[in-house]
This record gives C-alpha cells, sequence and structure tokens, in this order.
C-alpha cells in the first residue's frame, strides 16, 4: 500500500512546494498507515509497505515501461512502449498491488518499522533528482515483483518476444524454443499456485513450495519437446524422425501416430521418447473383478471374484536383489568421493543401469498381468494404496529401504494406462487393515484415522507370509490382503459366497537378477 499520486514526484516537490506540503500534512498519510497497521494485525492480515521511490504511476502496468516524466497534473497517460491507456491512479495501484506480491511470495526484505536511516531499506536511497533514482527501481522487489504471475509476471507471449533475437533461442528451432519457455511459464504458474494452497492448508504438503531455480550454465540441462511442426514430414512418412537442427535420425514403427519427440536428460546420458497416440478400446461391463496387493518380496499379489480363478503371487525378489545391490555399490563409491563432491560419472552410471533394469521388470510385470486380464474376460482392476505410506512408514531402517526403494506409483501407472489402452477399468483404493482382517469371517474393514477404537479380528498375521485364522487355518497373508481389497473396494463382489475362491497361489517368476 501506498497514499495516492506519486510519492517520488511528491518527494521532489515538497521540500521546495510549501502548500503542497502542508498538503500532505493535512492529509494524515502516517495516521492512515498506523491505523492500517494496528487493524491489520487484528484479523491476522499482513501490511506491506513499498519503497517511497518506487515508480508506481510512471511504470506501465502492462509492459513495465517506465516513462521520464510525469507531472502530477497528468492523470492520464498512454505508454509509448505499447500504447496502453491508463488511470495514473489505477495504474500505480496495480504496480503496487504486484510489487506487495513479490515480497510476500519471494520474501524479500522491505524497510524497517520506523528506521529514519537511508542505508536501512532493501533500497540505498540518495538524492531522488539524480539520474540514478531510475536505475534504483530495478533492486530486489522490483526483480521480485517481474516474476510474479498476473502482475507484471513475463507470460510466454512476452517472454517469446523478447527471446526471438537471442542466441539461445536462435539456436533450436522456433517450435522447440517456444516448448521451452512454455515449460518456463507452467512451472511459475505451479509454484504460486501451490504457493497460494500451501497458506491455506499447509498439512496437505511435505515442505514449503520452492521457486523455480536457474539451471546452472555448464552442466544444468532441461527437456527438449520436439512438436510435430518441429519434425522432419518427408522422412516421417518413410518411417524415420529427423529432429530439425539436428543429425538425429532413427527408425520408428509408429509414424503415423507421432505426437511429439522428446529429448530427456537421464543421469549420464539422453532418453529420446516418442510421444504418439492410441484410441482406448472399450469393453462391455461384467461382474469379474481382479485386486492387486502391492509388496516387497511379492511384488503383487493378485486375486478375483472370478470362480476357478487361480491367486498369482508376482515375485519381487529381483527388484529387491536389485536394489539392495545398487545401494551397496553406491555407498562404496560415495566413500571414495574427495572434497564436497556428491556424485560421479561412476554413479550416474550405476544410478541408470539400476533405473533401467528396474524399467524393464515394472514392464515385464504389469504387462503379464494385463495380457492375463483380457483372457480371463476380466474388465475390472482394484489397486491398494494409502497415500504417504512411504512418508509415513515406520518398519526400520532396513525394511524403509527396501520399501521406498521400490517405485510403486511407478507400477501403478503402468497398470492404468495399459488396462485404459484395452478398455478394462481400474479402481485405486485404500488399503488400511486389509492384511490384519479375517477375509474367511468377513472381518469389519474400517479406514484408518477415522475411528478412536483399535478394531479387532478374528485372526493374526503371525509371520511374514503367514496368517492364522481363529479357527486354526493358516493362508497366505498377501493373498487374503489382497481378497480384503477386493471387498473394501466392492462389498458385494462376493455375494455368491466365499467358499468357491482358489486360496492355493501360483508364484510366478518374470526374470532372474544377473
Amino acid at each position: 500500500m501506498r497514499p495516492r499520486d506519486d510519492a517520488s514526484s511528491l518527494a521532489e516537490r515538497a521540500p521546495r512546494d510549501h502548500k503542497l506540503a502542508r498538503a500532505i500534512s493535512d492529509a494524515s498519510w502516517g495516521e492512515i498507515v498506523r491505523q492500517l497497521e494496528y487493524k491489520a494485525q487484528w484479523y491476522g492480515r499482513e501490511l506491506i509497505k513499498i519503497d517511497r521511490y518506487f515508480p508506481s504511476s510512471k511504470r506501465c502496468s502492462s509492459c513495465g515501461h517506465v516513462v521520464e516524466k510525469l507531472p502530477l497534473n497528468i492523470r492520464e497517460w498512454d505508454c509509448p512502449e505499447c500504447s496502453s491507456h491508463h488511470d495514473r491512479d489505477i495504474n500505480a495501484s496495480i504496480n503496487i498491488l504486484a510489487a506487495g506480491l513479490a515480497v510476500s511470495v519471494c520474501g524479500a526484505t522491505v524497510r524497517p518499522e520506523g528506521s529514519k536511516s537511508r542505508k536501512a531499506g532493501a533500497m540505498k536511497q540518495k538524492a531522488p533528482n539524480s539520474d540514478v533514482k531510475e536505475s534504483r527501481a530495478v533492486t530486489q522487489v522490483q526483480r521480485l515483483e517481474d516474476v510474479n504471475y498476473g502482475h507484471g509476471y513475463l507470460s510466454y507471449t512476452k517472454m517469446d518476444k523478447l527471446m526471438q533475437k537471442t542466441e539461445q533461442y536462435q539456436a533450436l528451432p522456433a517450435k522447440v524454443s517456444q516448448q521451452v519457455l512454455r515449460g518456463l511459464e507452467k512451472n511459475w504458474k505451479s509454484f504460486f499456485e501451490a504457493n497460494k494452497a500451501y497458506k491455506v492448508d499447509a498439512s496437505k504438503f511435505l515442505g514449503k513450495p520452492k521457486i523455480p531455480k536457474y539451471k546452472n550454465p555448464q552442466k544444468g540441462r532441461n527437456l527438449l519437446v520436439y512438436t510435430q511442426q518441429a519434425i522432419s514430414k518427408v522422412p516421417l512418412k518413410q518411417g524415420k524422425i529427423r529432429l530439425s537442427k539436428t543429425n538425429i535420425e532413427f527408425p520408428t514403427s509408429v509414424s503415423e501416430k507421432v505426437a511429439e519427440v522428446r529429448i530427456v536428460p537421464r543421469c549420464d546420458c539422453y532418453v529420446i521418447e516418442v510421444i504418439y497416440e492410441q484410441s482406448e478400446k472399450t469393453l462391455n461391463p461384467n461382474e469379474w473383478i481382479v485386486s492387486v496387493d502391492l509388496g516387497v518380496n511379492v511384488l503383487m499379489a493378485v486375486t478375483s471374484n472370478q470362480p476357478g480363478f487361480i491367486p498369482l503371487l508376482i515375485n519381487g525378489r529381483p527388484l529387491k536383489s536389485l536394489n539392495q545391490f545398487y545401494n551397496k555399490r553406491k555407498a562404496i563409491l560415495q566413500s571414495q568421493l574427495k572434497g564436497n563432491r556428491q556424485t560421479s560419472k561412476r554413479i550416474k552410471r550405476l544410478t541408470r543401469c539400476r533405473n533401467q533394469k528396474v524399467e524393464n521388470y515394472l514392464h515385464l510385470a504389469s504387462r503379464y498381468l494385463v495380457n492375463l486380464l483380457r483372457s480371463k474376460n476380466i474388465t475390472t482392476l482394484v489397486i491398494g494404496k494409502n497415500e504417504g505410506w512411504k512418508q509415513k512408514t515406520n518398519m526400520g531402517k532396513v525394511n524403509n529401504q527396501k520399501f521406498v526403494a521400490i517405485p510403486f506409483n511407478r507400477l501403478i501407472a503402468m497398470l492404468t494406462y495399459k488396462c485404459q489402452l484395452v478398455g478394462i477399468k481400474v479402481v485405486i483404493t485404500e488399503e488400511s487393515y486389509t492384511s490384519q482382517s479375517n477375509f474367511f469371517n468377513l472381518d469389519e474393514l474400517p479406514v484408518y484415522g477415522e475411528s478412536q477404537e483399535k478394531p479387532t479380528f478374528t485372526g493374526k498375521r503371525i509371520t511374514r507370509g503367514l496368517y492364522r485364522t481363529q479357527t486354526g487355518i493358516f493362508c497366505q497373508s498377501d493373498i487374503l490382503s489382497s481378497y480384503n481389497i477386493l471387498r473394501k473396494a466392492f462389498p458385494n463382489a462376493f455375494c455368491y459366497g466365499i467358499e468357491r475362491c482358489v486360496v492355493h497361489p501360483r508364484r510366478i517368476n518374470l526374470s532372474k537378477p544377473k
């Protein structure tokens, strides 16, 4: 906030114009500010003071151009750069709001309360009648104001206009450079939206949203997106993809469906991803459902309400072995680093190899399951997942490391898009108490945290993979948990009776670690 009229112009004229000085004194600006301060404190509001020499009236709120002179008798003016028409007071108010929001979001320092020293503020203040006054506006508060979305923020169109003649912009195809700027705008917009949501409810975040940072000038790498306009048309008709302004050319089997090509930096290499469009199929829905319980030793425990369906235990030990070797080898290599180095080429190569093997195994597992669903004519897949389960896990240091290292979200994403392509519906449900409840007695399945009373069950999990019921029946605990997940998502799925469920699972080994 700042009282009406341009404070810098008034500060120049007040010492020379006694009538103006008396008018400012009679307006009691200090009293207005004092009342705003204590009333803002009453209601928990934040009050921000903008520097007195900030050119709010002289600055165009549309393009940011600052005019050299703007006498007080001019109440409306046109910007010489963008020809925008401004009311003096409304334009100043918009600029003040932008500067204030920038200080609030980015945490810039402001003039300390009650300070009389010219060195105490966030800006140095010299003689207001010098040419240095204009450059003083380009300080921390003003630089932060320039990135505030909606008021002075450099949107995609403005950035594209400013960058077109730069060397970096022209080094890439125009469509690729534009995609980089679109990504930058998206990052800034996401930051401000996340910061707004964080102020409303901080419990939804693991930490305060951080402002986007600059890439390292030498080592910084960025995602490049080649749209259809940046891919050569003639080679594409011949089944080859050739990226404009590069020597990159490779064959493809989906040349007619290509939407875009992305060059993604990964560890010590770049990965070229071809994004193509594929239509989804539709299946006639039926009553058959499959549920999946995710785990470590057993990656997926698969059960169904279909009569005669044999439960499956898809082995997760290959992933566990890969992660164990990776953690051990990485610890050895990190111990050999000198100085303050955090990584090396060998560590990056090791990480890339590990990620590729994990990705390959997840693709094998998800493809195997989707093919099985198609062969059994099953149209619904239920996956158990708890929100924030990796942040709140408390299974001990070793077990935590084993559990957190497996990318379950990536596996769920693979299952989701592969099922959608063949017309299978995917339902994700929370799985609290599913490994403790007795499926054979149809024990209740409460949601964790909704009730203060501790639930009781008619069975108990006695070892890692063994569950014992109240009557002394033993069964595989992961299979039991998978059945409970299905029952939790669809309570009437076993209306025909549970005696028709097969409880002797079959183990599936998709690959062995090399």
